[in-house]
């Protein structure tokens, strides 16, 4: 992945000469001239990718920096493969987990409707509420806490939160 850089735009005030720009600021006096301001120059760089162009290109010039780089690369394809592993054995676990409750809602709606029909109307009746009311429970409770997961995740991507304080004591 090649990495892109932005780097801000520097520019010096009024008073000052280009030779002036690279020179530190000097130490603040208790009364300063405007002849005596020094300029502050910031300079802020964003790299998305890798490792900024500049890093990389110092790793290339030796052999055990190449190496190096060619083991950073394995182990993010690693990680990112056991991640794939990971969800799709979440997918085969929820869709696992939504067959059995179709087929526990069936069977106990079929119980209670046999029930019901060789006359035991209360037993009946309650067998297949109560397995129709767990099982929307259930789902409701996962998809709520699945939706909280996410906004916890959220949270702590965009720097909000730490995963550390949902622990903590007080």
């Amino acid at each position: 992945m090649a990495s892109k850089k932005r780097p801000t735009q520097q520019v010096p005030s009024r008073q000052q000469s280009p030779s002036q720009i690279d020179r530190p600021n000097p130490a603040p006096s208790a009364v300063q001239s405007p002849q005596q301001v020094g300029l502050s120059v910031q300079r802020t760089e964003h790299y998305e990718g890798f490792l900024p162009p500049h890093v990389i290109e110092v790793f290339d010039r030796t052999e055990s920096g190449r190496a190096y780089l060619q083991e950073l690369r394995e182990q993010a394809k690693h990680r990112r493969e056991l991640e794939a592993l990971v969800i799709r054995g979440d997918n085969a676990r929820a869709n696992r987990g939504q067959w059995m409750a179709f087929f526990l809602a069936v069977f106990f709606g079929a119980l209670g409707a046999g029930l019901v029909y060789v006359g035991h109307d209360t037993g009946g009746a309650a067998i297949a509420t109560t397995s129709v009311v767990g099982l929307v429970t259930v789902f409701i409770t996962g998809s709520y806490r699945r939706k909280s997961e996410r906004i916890e995740k959220q949270k702590i991507m965009s720097g909000q939160s730490r995963p550390e304080e949902k622990n903590r004591v007080g």
